[in-house]
């Protein structure tokens, strides 16, 4: 069990840091990046703690779509290209490629 416990937190953890990166990266990531995080949590705690019957599907489908919609709609994002000498910002990386 305490294994269990410990893989869960960790998994939690970095699904919550990773879904907070991805929304951080741009305006159209925020949303797949909180569905990402939110549905990989439920996922792993329905999975453990047995919750509903047909929580885990829904869950798993909300992770699936979040999946996609990342996998599409994060390659326009493009790379950050750094700068040296001063802050850089995803606002002004934006503003620069256009």
């Amino acid at each position: 069990m305490a294994t269990i416990a410990a893989a869960l937190v960790v998994l939690v953890v970095g699904a919550i840091l990773v879904g907070t990166a991805i929304a951080r990266t741009a305006p159209g990531l925020r949303w797949p990046g909180i569905g990402y995080a939110v549905s990989l949590t439920i996922f792993s705690f329905s999975g453990v703690l047995g919750f509903g019957a047909g929580t885990q599907p829904v869950v798993g489908l909300l992770l699936v779509a979040s999946t996609v919609l990342l996998a599409r709609w994060l390659p326009r994002v493009g790379p950050v290209r750094p700068t040296v000498g001063r802050e850089l910002t995803w606002a002004s990386s934006l503003r620069r490629s256009w």
